[in-house]
């Protein structure tokens, strides 16, 4: 029997105009947990659209790879995204996460373990210059649903720089950016939330061989009020995986 992976896009129409472009923005969307059934809704079983399950390798244990079915598929797609406008060797602030990822498609990562590495409590955006020949990062992925983030990520941005944005602050907040300041520099701005099941081949791919590896800790369900304090204030490091009973 192999394991498999039933994803939080649990299905889409596959025949709307969006789907032909982008499948997983299809406004018609079923959504696990939410619209249908999930997995913690289900006492023994799961049921979910063959075309929408992720089958995974057999030589990942479901521990390891978990963080890679949520996040890591959501990382790998947001630094997909910037094929079509940065090369290899372009430098890459990802705010969070993405490093492991960032390297395997060639790309130079300011981050925390990564290239290069900068507080971002102190004067990020000369540092991000001195870095860049004074020009500026070629993208920018916010992760973190944090305004500050969002607010720092546009002057950490070169002339025709990418922002990918995937954290969510507040429904009513809005980029500190003006229609001039987009139109005079050219910055492309991209949202990246749940991606395609080739990415997510492709990123088990790199699992598999070793190129990507999860940093996590394994809990107990009555672990988990002890952990949801040091998760709110981002001071889990790696992720941490449930185990649910079976």
């Amino acid at each position: 029997m192999q394991n498999a992976h039933a994803k939080w896009l649990w299905s889409s129409c596959q025949s709307c105009p969006t789907c032909k472009v982008q499948y997983t923005n299809c406004p018609n969307q079923e959504n696990s947990g939410r619209s249908v059934p999930g997995t913690f809704q289900c006492e023994k079983y799961l049921v979910s659209p063959a075309d929408f399950v992720s089958p995974i390798p057999e030589t990942l244990t479901p521990e390891t790879v978990a963080p890679l079915l949520c996040s890591g598929l959501i990382l790998y797609g947001a630094l997909n995204k910037l094929d079509t406008k940065c090369n290899k060797g372009n430098w890459v602030v990802p705010h969070h996460g993405c490093i492991q990822i960032g390297r395997e498609m060639g790309y130079r990562i300011i981050a925390s373990g990564a290239e290069a590495f900068i507080d971002l409590q102190d004067d990020p955006t000369i540092k991000i210059q001195a870095l860049t020949d004074s020009i500026g990062a070629h993208a920018v992925i916010v992760v973190v649903g944090l305004e500050k983030a969002y607010e720092q990520s546009v002057t950490f941005l070169r002339p025709v720089g990418t922002l990918v944005c995937m954290g969510l602050p507040q429904p009513d907040y809005h980029l500190p950016i003006s229609p001039l300041v987009c139109v005079d520099r050219g910055y492309r701005m991209v949202g990246s939330a749940v991606d395609t099941e080739a990415e997510m081949q492709a990123l088990l791919g790199l699992a598999a061989e070793w190129k990507v590896v999860t940093h996590m800790r394994m809990i107990e369900p009555a672990e988990v009020n002890e952990v949801a304090g040091p998760l709110r204030r981002f001071a889990v490091e790696g992720r941490a995986v449930l185990r649910i009973p079976v």
